[in-house]
């Protein structure tokens, strides 16, 4: 039963030749075994036992027969496919052992049944030992299998088979246990490859974060190059009109020189007219004397008339004669009144033409005051806006800084960063989630507004040079035209002055021929009661004298005119004064705020040159950092490339082993 036991193990492991003298082996021990089951079953009397020793041998009929399909089947089965290969043998060994089992049932029931017989009639086993044992062994050997020559061959196949058997189980137990650690492997790997694959998902998902965050900055940045071009354009509008205010101040400034011609030529005018009141008082010094002169000539007459008694024709002579010379200085005085009248229309036309230029100058002054304050109020909003404007870009530059430290922070403390960091993740990172592009676009950004900044400000410091140049000038200007009307003021002061005692001493002498008239007039009364024959000269005469104290009555109504005017004048003047006081005042405000605002505007730009250079600090700082951080990355990069390599290679080589062996257990098989 053994030796049936090993051929039949032996058709599921050696060649198929020897799976088929097996299978002649095992077919030709089979009925003698299950006779001499069966004759001892017989002998036994038990019918149950031989009911089921039947059943028993026709399984193990049908299942040889099933054996002997396979075994004879595997032959084109090898040139099948491996899973049908792999089914058969399976089929084939479970068989086998189905039927190895049922032979050691059989062998028990054997051993049981002979045991019952020897124990019944020990003298008939003694008997029937020997010829049982060889019937046995005759019937074991039977004539079938050829002898003992065949017996040895086939003793010997059977051990070679089993040592065979034995390594191949060996082998095969190896091999299963190989496969198990390559399975185990093989899951292992199926497991880093699905934790990879996890991972590789969630760098997907950060990197879509990452590239949505990088078109938000770029979509800042974006903005911000709109903002900066708006800016650009804004200030190149702000130079436009910053030169179209440099034109108008240099069309102001011509202006301001015609207006100083102007005044120079009223000037000259003023000049002309105190030169016309000088002759006018050289003719009134004049007049003076020539009343002087009537009034001795009065005098004269006066005695003449009292000493009248002396001789009349002499008198009467005289008096014709003083007649003549009255008439003819009344003549001389008419002519010398019509001339004084014509220059003093001149006198009232220049007035007219001074205060018309007055008031022209009086307007184009407040009109060059408003412009000089319109200006002031747009140079402050023009100051107010810029400062608002580096406000804001310093705001920006702020934020952009603390939004990439920020990211840079965050980025760096994430365990997904740190996984990225490590040298299984860095050869995932793209090109697009590295920061450095964006540091790269933000220093760029940063290195345009620190030029237009440097730009703008040198601009600015342009317009302050060309401000105080031109407000140096306008004072250096207005000091000079301070001075002048200043001594002018004070020369008409002066000129005033001497023109008041003028008039107050042409006053007293008008008063004092106006009272010398009188008496001249009673005189004449008096001579005219004494003597009535000289009446109507008289008359002419008193009529001359009246006609002479109505023309100085009038002259000293133009002269109040003339101080009236002077008065007024002198009223302007001072109204002039204020103004320029007041627009000193201005002037000087102007100054301390143009000079305020320039050295805020300095300090300014000496803040933001320092901001500047700490911010590129900072960018040299992170740029240090990124390269770093790029150099880990590829060195993580490089080490992870290694790894997958030698991992690939080792999984390749896993399943070449693997291949051979299932080649080997298929040639073995």
């Amino acid at each position: 039963m053994c030796v049936c036991w090993d051929f039949a193990r032996q058709h599921s492991t050696s060649r198929d030749e020897t799976h088929m003298s097996a299978g002649s082996v095992v077919f030709s021990v089979d009925p003698v075994c299950h006779s001499q089951v069966m004759e001892l079953a017989g002998s036994h009397g038990d019918p149950e036992n031989v009911e089921q020793m039947k059943e028993t041998k026709r399984d193990i009929e049908h299942k040889v027969e099933k054996i002997l399909k396979l075994i004879q089947n595997n032959g084109p089965a090898k040139k099948g496919k491996i899973p049908e290969d792999s089914k058969k043998r399976s089929a084939l060994i479970e068989l086998v052992e189905d039927f190895h089992e049922q032979y050691q049932s059989l062998y028990a029931q054997c051993d049981y049944l002979r045991a019952e017989l020897g124990k019944k009639a020990p003298g008939r086993k003694e008997k029937e030992s020997s010829p049982s044992s060889s019937f046995s062994d005759s019937e074991y050997y039977s004539p079938d299998i050829g002898g003992s020559p065949m017996i040895d061959i086939l003793l010997e196949t059977s051990d070679g088979t089993a040592g065979e058997l034995d390594s191949a189980n060996l082998e095969a137990s190896g091999l299963k246990h190989r496969r198990k650690e390559a399975s185990a492997q093989a899951k292992g790997l199926k497991n880093r490859i699905n934790n990879l694959q996890k991972e590789l998902d969630s760098l997907r998902c950060e990197k879509s974060h990452l590239e949505a965050q990088l078109n938000m900055k770029t979509k800042e940045v974006a903005e911000n190059l709109l903002r900066t071009e708006t800016l650009e354009g804004e200030i190149t509008r702000k130079a436009i009109t910053e030169q179209e205010l440099l034109k108008e101040r240099e069309t102001f400034h011509a202006h301001r020189k015609d207006l100083e011609l102007e005044a120079d030529s009223i000037r000259n005018q003023k000049n002309r007219l105190e030169e016309l009141i000088r002759s006018k008082n050289q003719e009134t010094d004049q007049l003076r004397q020539e009343g002087e002169r009537m009034h001795a000539r009065i005098f004269e007459l006066e005695g003449i008339l009292l000493d009248r008694g002396n001789s009349f024709s002499p008198c009467q002579k005289e008096f014709e004669s003083g007649e003549n010379e009255a008439t003819t200085q009344i003549m001389a005085l008419k002519s010398q009144i019509f001339s004084l009248q014509q220059d003093l229309d001149s006198l009232l036309s220049e007035k007219s033409l001074l205060e018309t230029q007055n008031e022209r100058l009086r307007r184009d002054v407040m009109q060059i005051q408003f412009q000089m304050e319109n200006e002031v109020q747009n140079l402050t909003s023009e100051i107010e806006e810029q400062q608002k404007i580096l406000k804001d870009k310093e705001d920006t530059i702020k934020r952009l800084t603390e939004e990439t430290k920020v990211v840079r922070h965050r980025s760096l403390d994430s365990p997904k960063y740190r996984s990225l960091d490590s040298p299984k993740y860095r050869s995932l990172d793209s090109p697009r989630t590295n920061p450095q592009s964006l540091e790269r676009k933000i220093e760029e950004l940063a290195g345009s507004f620190h030029m237009k900044m440097e730009n703008h400000i040198r601009i600015l410091y342009q317009r302050i040079l060309v401000a105080e140049q031109i407000h140096a000038e306008t004072k250096d200007s207005y000091k000079k035209m301070k001075d002048r009307l200043d001594q002018e003021n004070i020369e008409l002061i002066e000129k005033t002055t001497a023109f008041e005692a003028e008039f107050r001493k042409i006053r007293e002498m008008l008063l004092e021929t106006g009272e010398i008239f009188s008496g001249a007039e009673t005189a004449l009364k008096k001579f005219y009661e004494d003597n009535e024959n000289l009446s109507d000269p008289i008359g002419r005469i008193s009529n001359e004298l009246q006609f002479a104290k109505r023309w100085i009555t009038e002259t000293k109504d133009e002269i109040k005119k003339l101080k009236h005017n002077v008065d007024s004048l002198t009223v302007q003047l001072n109204g002039k004064e204020e103004k320029e006081f007041l627009l000193r005042e201005k002037v000087w405000k102007l100054e301390a705020t143009l000079s305020k605002e320039g050295g805020e505007k300095l300090n300014s730009v000496s803040q933001l040159e320092r901001k500047v250079v700490y911010l590129e600090q900072q960018v040299k700082q992170k740029e240090d950092n990124l390269l770093g951080v790029s150099e880990e990355k590829r060195e993580a990069i490089r080490q992870l490339c290694m790894m997958v390599d030698y991992h690939r290679g080792r999984y390749d080589h896993l399943r070449e082993a693997i291949s051979k062996k299932t080649v080997h257990i298929r040639r073995m098989a």
